[in-house]
Order: C-alpha cells, then sequence, then structure tokens
C-alpha cells in the first residue's frame, strides 16, 4: 500500500547539465507523461513544457524530465530537472506533484521565469488541470514572498 509520507522531492538545474554535457537523452520509455502546459506572456513569448516521470532500474527513487523543442532544428530535447525519494510507498501522482512543485520553485528563484502563475494545461497526463492550477496558486504564493530568503527545507 502506497502512503506518499516522507517523499523529499529536489529539483536541479537540469537544463544547465543537459547544455554543459551536450546530453539531452530522453527519459525511459515507460516513462508516464505528467502533463503538457503553456504560458503566454506577450504576442511574442510563450513557452510549452512536457513533463515527464520515470523512475529508475533500481526502483530507489522517482526522476522528472522536461521536454522541450530545439530553436534551430525542432527536435525533442529533454533534462533531468528533479529526483525525488523513496520510490516505494510513493504513488506516481504523489511523486509528479511534489516533482513538479519543486521543479517550478526552483526556476522561479534561479531564473528571471515568472510565468508559472497562470499555466494553460494543453495535455493531461498523470496530473490534470485541477492539479496543475494547484501547483500554480502555490508557486503564486511563493512568489509573493522573498524568494532569495526562502528555503525549501
Amino acid at each position: 500500500m502506497k502512503s506518499d509520507v516522507g517523499f523529499s522531492p529536489q529539483a536541479n538545474a537540469g537544463w544547465d547539465y543537459a547544455a554543459d554535457t551536450g546530453d539531452y537523452s530522453p527519459p525511459p520509455k515507460s516513462s508516464k507523461l505528467v502533463a503538457q502546459v503553456s504560458w503566454s506572456w506577450s504576442p511574442a513569448h510563450n513557452r510549452i513544457a512536457k513533463y515527464w516521470l520515470s523512475t529508475n532500474r533500481k526502483r530507489s527513487a522517482w526522476f522528472l524530465y522536461e521536454e522541450d523543442a530545439d530553436f534551430d532544428s525542432g527536435k525533442p530535447m529533454f533534462a533531468c530537472v528533479g529526483v525525488g525519494e523513496p520510490y516505494r510507498g510513493i504513488t506516481a501522482k504523489h511523486a509528479a506533484k511534489e516533482l513538479l512543485l519543486a521543479n517550478w520553485k526552483y526556476e522561479l528563484k534561479n531564473s528571471d521565469t515568472q510565468e508559472f502563475s497562470n499555466p494553460k494545461v494543453d495535455k493531461t497526463g498523470l496530473l490534470d488541470r485541477a492539479d496543475i492550477t494547484r501547483i500554480g496558486v502555490s508557486v503564486s504564493a511563493y512568489a509573493k514572498l522573498d524568494c532569495n530568503e526562502v528555503s525549501d527545507e
């Protein structure tokens, strides 16, 4: 029986690592779609992000991947943007919620990104529109705080 207690999500600079190493490898084929979301903050500026959830072969952790398109070629590229432990006892939906929330908070804190407050859900997967909306509201509340002084602990 899964309890979802004791899950520890951590977001990371997945895109920075991918750019540094040139490794934009996709997640395992067994990965599940979390959701595809988009934002538009002006007629010429938008973002589309597709998120995938997977685990490792040892089933010891959950991994959140973000899929984007290469600006020049349009080909898909991926980055692991979060990891959470433990795997056992944690539902995929809970892991997806916690990892996506951690990732958006991380991006808000470590970049000039501000668009998480009103995501448009283009495609649902493990998370539905209500889940994504709740995460967006949480990130909006977090954004109102001084993000540079807030600990994620």
